[in-house]
């Protein structure tokens, strides 16, 4: 099956917003991967370059639509690290304070190997990190 197929078996559109929901795999950071044939790539890369143009090595992709979820290319634009984390700032993902009582649920909610940290982070809109010792 062709990369291009596989990608679009696995979005699902949200009526709504007009996002294309990625539904397989996420990386640590929250944003969508896809695996295809033993090749894994950024799955919000893949659709820009494969709907509109390939980047050069030092763009990323950025999100219109603040949902890092989102895959619908009309949603992404190119541009650099510093314009992507400008945007992550006005948006309010940038950090944004969770209440007690959202700590309190993702508490509840984290399961290791059966709900991921991702997971609570699309849902709960935030942003996190590891920093391993």
């Amino acid at each position: 099956m062709e990369p291009r197929v596989y990608f679009e078996q696995n979005v699902s559109p949200e009526a709504l917003t007009g996002c294309w929901l990625w539904t397989k795999g996420y990386g640590g950071n929250g944003y969508p991967i896809m695996y295809h044939n033993g090749v894994s790539y950024k799955a919000s890369r893949f659709s820009y370059e494969t709907y509109k143009e390939v980047l050069k090595s030092e763009q990323v992709v950025r999100h219109l639509c603040h949902n890092t979820a989102c895959v619908n290319p009309s949603h992404l634009m190119a541009g650099s690290q510093e314009d992507n984390m400008q945007d992550s700032v006005k948006s309010g993902r940038l950090n944004k304070k969770l209440t007690d009582e959202q700590v309190q649920s993702i508490l509840k909610e984290y399961v290791p190997y059966v709900v991921s940290l991702t997971s609570l982070a699309i849902k709960y809109n935030f942003l996190y990190s590891f920093n391993i010792l």
